[in-house]
């Protein structure tokens, strides 16, 4: 499929997805309250840095292993392993930090939704990597459409956000055994490898990348916390509701990038002029994506808001416009982060991730007891125009270096 269609079933299936998780916090707060939307948003606060971190970004590594180093079998057993090793991380976690039985149980049940969603990630990077986005939108669609529409009725027959919660993990279970595995049967041997040696060598080879993942994720979090603790569930629900309307405008930026990755990966390897043409024309696009997101967040984000959720809600359309600055931000800072994966620099951003992480933290303190959603929104801002400036220098080293050739290891694997 060429790039063009390929990203076009990207945007589609990304844009769509992020609809529907979107609808799913509209649905909450329409149907409950702001300070359950709050809840939700704390067992996404929990969860979220635990199986990200845990994925080690599989999917991205997959995708760029152009050489094809290693069988879909190795990706999925390190998934699988890693999974189980995340549910337990996040039930001790929970524990630990002492929250009530209800948010335990809503945390947990949220991390069995993640979990599916986890071993279809990785079916999406052998998908990816055979640059067939297509089934990849499709599946994204319906899994989204089937997380709105359990929510929903969940909440209309009176079952409660638990309940709810549950119905949307199942709905993810049944489509990743019906849909999901069945894509990849269809390309590789779904069979989990358990090859100790090719697995230790696959997990430390991704192990820099799961760290980025879920420092990153914890860099975002990082404010939601502060405001949970400075403003209670009420204000975190505000603040994930506006959050959220931004991460479906982040879509089309991680749609082109799913469809660029592998193009880049090749391109590394045997065309640098081509490599950095390619480069450069999805940084345009990231600044101009940029502008379009924080022109809407100026011009319709207060009645955007007060139509999706309620009035309240556009009260802080302040903090919209701060996110989308961020949102801006950080597309240039993805699109320099998928070239320089695409180069196979894993390490020097786990340096970056955690200076970024050290940045969010201390604006966080600084700014959000002071300043509220806007201070969180800087926060942000600054710890994204760190990773900016960091990730300008490795691309530069990165387009001006050859990578040297890698040995697959698929017949270690079969051996």
């Amino acid at each position: 499929m060429s790039l063009r269609r390929n990203a076009a079933w990207a945007v589609v299936g990304n844009i769509g997805y992020a609809a529907c998780q979107c609808g799913v916090l509209v649905v909450l707060a329409k149907l409950s309250s702001a300070d359950d939307v709050g809840r939700f948003a704390l067992a996404l606060a929990v969860t979220a840095p635990v199986m990200i971190a845990a994925s080690l970004q599989l999917r991205v590594i997959q995708a760029t292993d152009a050489q094809r180093e290693y069988p879909f079998g190795a990706y999925l057993g390190v998934r699988l392993a890693t999974t189980v090793l995340a549910l337990a991380m996040i039930l001790a976690v929970s524990m630990v930090a002492g929250y009530p039985q209800a948010t335990l149980a809503l945390i947990l049940l949220l991390g069995l939704a993640k979990a599916f969603e986890a071993v279809s990630d990785v079916v999406f990077g052998l998908l990816q990597q055979h640059e067939d986005l297509r089934r990849v939108a499709l599946s994204m669609l319906v899994k989204g459409a089937l997380s709105v529409a359990s929510f929903a009725v969940t909440l209309w027959l009176g079952g409660g956000l638990l309940m709810a919660t549950l119905a949307m993990a199942l709905s993810w279970g049944v489509w990743l055994a019906v849909f999901d595995l069945p894509a990849a049967r269809r390309l590789a041997d779904v069979r989990p490898l358990f090859d100790r040696r090719v697995l230790a060598r696959l997990t430390w080879l991704a192990l820099p990348m799961g760290i980025v993942a879920g420092l990153q994720s914890l860099m975002t979090n990082v404010p939601r916390y502060a405001i949970e603790a400075h403003g209670g569930p009420r204000a975190l629900g505000y603040f994930a509701g506006i959050a959220y309307l931004i991460l479906a405008g982040n879509q089309p930026v991680m749609a082109l990038w799913a469809a660029v990755s592998p193009r880049l990966a090749h391109l590394f390897v045997s065309d640098r002029a081509a490599y950095r043409r390619l480069s450069h024309r999805t940084w345009m696009f990231a600044l101009a994506m940029g502008v379009v997101v924080i022109s809407g967040a100026a011009t319709v984000g207060a009645p955007l808001l007060a139509t999706l959720y309620t009035p309240n809600y556009a009260a802080h359309t302040d903090a919209l416009v701060w996110l989308a600055v961020v949102a801006a931000v950080g597309y240039f800072t993805s699109a320099l982060c998928c070239s320089i994966t695409a180069a196979r620099r894993f390490p020097e951003q786990l340096v970056v991730t955690v200076l970024a992480l050290a940045v969010s933290w201390v604006a966080t303190q600084l700014l959000v007891p002071r300043f509220g959603l806007v201070g969180a929104a800087w926060a942000l801002l600054a710890a994204t125009v760190t990773q900016t400036a960091c990730f300008v220098v490795i691309y530069q080293r990165a387009s001006a270096e050859r990578r040297a050739s890698a040995k697959p290891v698929a017949a270690e694997a079969r051996s």
